[in-house]
């Protein structure tokens, strides 16, 4: 189980996949786990990208410091729609 740990960082205009959009990063910290190498309290990131100005090719990304790097992953899936929005509109521009 995670728990958000911080503050998010938004970054609109980014190139990732190849294609210009938005990340958000979350810094998360396990608050719960069933992995004895996997700590609660070991911190991480939560990275979303979503590619707002041509194909949707999104992403989710996993990263935790040692002990929890094993759960490290990536997520580029068809089925993967990511919209960042503040107060109900779409983030791309600032």
């Amino acid at each position: 189980m995670l728990t958000i740990a911080g503050k998010a960082k938004l970054s609109p205009k980014v190139t990732e996949l190849g294609l210009l959009g938005v990340r958000l990063v979350l810094p998360v910290r396990v608050s719960a786990s069933d992995d004895s190498a996997c700590a609660a309290g070991t911190g991480g990131t939560v990275t979303l990208f979503a590619s707002y100005y041509a194909i949707h090719r999104d992403s989710l990304k996993l990263h935790f410091a040692a002990g929890c790097a094993g759960h490290n992953f990536t997520y580029r899936g068809s089925r993967l729609h990511v919209l960042i929005a503040r107060h109900g509109a779409q983030v791309n521009t600032t």
